[in-house]
């Protein structure tokens, strides 16, 4: 499994037959000595190595507990920010595409979408599905939807119906609107450059 070159590596605390696993960040991690922890991943890569320096964690919570020969984690972004996870993700089938296509305030040819979709429309589609975030969207008012939609350069209308229409004149365009629909699209608050993400984490500041 790949890990997320987004941290170096997990803590893995031992204790009887359960291992405890803290996700944690650079600002959280405090060496005792002068060996840089970004060393044992370049030496080991994606391999989690026993640490023989002295160190301590700022962190108060567990994020994930292996058990029973299983590894239960808080959350799929807690998991998705240890491993890579994208592999895992499974595909909308043609049947769940067609479920899609009844979500209220969206509309969708979803035989359009099945013809043209790739791996990577199935897979948003199966993740949005799975979230309220159409309907959150929806909620907002007509000038604040057709504000974001032009913000985040996605080239999908808002009907007379009050449904955003998922364009499907090619792949690219479907995709683009189900990544700004699952959030997978910011912009940078310095450059105000557009970027695309692969994982996420959640800012309770």
């Amino acid at each position: 499994m790949k890990l997320n070159a987004s941290i170096t590596m997990a803590k893995i605390t031992v204790q009887n037959t359960d291992i405890s696993v803290v996700k944690y960040n650079e600002e959280d991690y405090i060496s005792l000595t002068d060996m840089a922890r970004s060393q044992l991943q370049d030496e080991h890569g994606n391999i989690f190595a026993k640490m023989n320096t002295s160190a301590f964690i700022v962190e108060d919570k567990i994020h994930a507990i292996y058990e029973n020969g299983k590894l239960y984690f808080q959350s799929y972004t807690i998991a998705n920010q240890i491993f890579s996870l994208i592999d895992f993700v499974t595909e909308a089938t043609n049947t769940e595409i067609e479920s899609f296509g009844e979500i209220k305030g969206i509309d969708v040819n979803a035989e359009n979408i099945k013809h043209i979709a790739n791996i990577k429309t199935r897979r948003l589609i199966k993740l949005l599905s799975s979230t309220n975030n159409i309907a959150t969207f929806m909620r907002k008012t007509f000038r604040t939807k057709t504000s974001l939609l032009k913000k985040y350069g996605i080239n999908a209308q808002i009907n007379g119906n009050n449904e955003l229409v998922l364009p499907t004149n090619n792949v690219v365009e479907p995709n683009r609107t189900l990544e700004f629909l699952n959030e997978d699209i910011f912009r940078g608050i310095i450059t105000d450059s557009l970027y695309r993400s692969n994982s996420k984490k959640k800012d309770n500041r």
